[in-house]
């Protein structure tokens, strides 16, 4: 009996650790889910969440949407509010311009890192990232598109050797990315943001460090000012909502 005792409590024990892993999985899968629409602005900047409203939206259980949420929070991509839920944080210029200047500081480095440290499975995966392009129009391509860009940027990083940089860069990329669904939906920048990442390619390649880290400045510095005018002109379906500092 003793042993049928101890057989039963460990038995107990391997379903109460397999149910907590199956938790933690389904509240990262609510996770993701959530922040994709978030970062593509399916859930746009401002909107009111609740943990019923996305429990019927997602099909999770309570449990693991209230893990996404504190996840989220965490990122910095909703707020709670006293007896109200929660809200996706709003976008400020002041943010858009926050990220840029980190973007700024952070991926020239990277690049002059990453010069000449290219591995054919990075110039493999840059190369594919380069030649997705954007269809005016179309939802689906805008998300195709800049997960493309960031992938790019985001390979860069890790070639740099830095696993640290790397982290730091991806997580500002994901702010980055839904500034850029906000801002440049409408704008046919594709072809130029095809080329622009070619001639870096080409740069990474070759070893041109100092070059590739210039060319990294100008592309962001480029971007921030797409960024802004779209913004400012009104023209961005999500120029409504960025609130002005």
């Amino acid at each position: 009996m003793p042993n049928a005792v101890v057989d039963m409590q460990g038995a107990r024990s391997a379903r109460s650790e397999t149910d907590a892993a199956t938790g933690d999985e389904l509240g990262y899968q609510a996770y993701a889910r959530i922040k994709e629409d978030i970062v593509r602005c399916i859930l746009p900047p401002g909107a009111n969440l609740t943990e019923g409203r996305l429990t019927d939206r997602y099909g999770f259980g309570k449990g693991p949407i209230r893990s996404a949420l504190l996840r989220l929070r965490h990122d910095g991509l909703v707020q709670s509010e006293r007896r109200k839920g929660y809200k996706v944080t709003v976008v400020t210029f002041d943010d858009v311009q926050d990220v840029f200047h980190l973007r700024l500081i952070l991926e020239p480095e990277a690049a002059r890192l990453a010069a000449g440290r290219l591995s054919e499975d990075d110039v493999r995966a840059l190369r594919a990232a380069c030649e997705v392009s954007l269809r005016p129009d179309d939802r689906d391509s805008d998300a195709i598109f800049l997960r493309s860009n960031k992938s790019f940027h985001v390979g860069i990083a890790e070639a740099s050797g830095n696993a640290r940089l790397a982290y730091l860069i991806s997580n500002l990329l994901d702010d980055a990315e839904r500034i850029l669904h906000l801002g440049l939906a409408k704008e046919p920048r594709s072809l130029d943001f095809q080329s622009e990442h070619k001639e870096l390619l080409h740069l990474l390649m070759t070893n041109q460090a100092d070059r590739a880290a210039e060319t990294v400045r100008r592309q962001i510095e480029g971007g921030l000012s797409m960024v802004m005018r779209s913004l400012l002109s009104g023209d961005s379906d999500g120029a409504t909502t960025i609130r002005a500092p």
